[in-house]
Parts: structure tokens; sequence; C-alpha cells
């Protein structure tokens, strides 16, 4: 989690594309646990989450189903808290240093 951290952190800032950003394996498969399980997280540099930053992890919730553990957005706010959608919302500065 932290090397993936450093990566996202590392790309802030550059002229590399939206594709570069994404932690996807080149086929556009999702990384899953030998069980089948994902955990599915979204960096944002707001502070503030709405419905339009987890459009793409409520699409997530829909397609995985069970097989999702969880889905997170990771942000520059100052509170963690679980949205009604199930969605948690995690400050960055909380995942240590």
């Amino acid at each position: 989690m932290r090397r993936w951290l450093v990566a996202c952190a590392a790309a802030t800032g550059t002229t590399a594309s939206y594709a570069a950003f994404s932690m996807r394996p080149p086929t556009g498969d999702i990384d899953q646990a030998d069980d089948g399980r994902a955990l599915a997280l979204e960096v944002k540099i707001g502070a503030s989450v709405n419905d339009g930053v987890v459009v793409h992890l409520r699409w997530l919730q829909r397609m995985l189903g069970d097989q999702l553990l969880d889905a997170a957005v990771v942000t520059t706010g100052t509170t963690a808290y679980r949205r009604t959608d199930g969605i948690a919302v995690i400050p960055a500065s909380l995942l240590g240093p």
C-alpha cells in the first residue's frame, strides 16, 4: 500500500495521462486476491467527496457484488467516515508517516 501511494504521489503534478495514473494491469483486469475478492481504492487530491467522486467505485460495487471486500476514497480531508452507500472516506493523514 505504501509503495502504491508513493507511486501515486510521484505521478501527481506530472504530465502523465490518466491511463498512466491508473493502477490496473495493462490487460485492464482488476487485481484480485487469490480467493477472487478485491479492495477498491480511489485517491483524490480534494478534501470533500460527493457522488461524482465515487461514481466508478459505485459501478465497481455493482459489478463485483460480494466479491468486493470494501471500497474507499483517500482524500486530503480531516475526517474519516463511511458514506450511506457504504464507501469509506479516509484522510491520507491517517495512513501513517
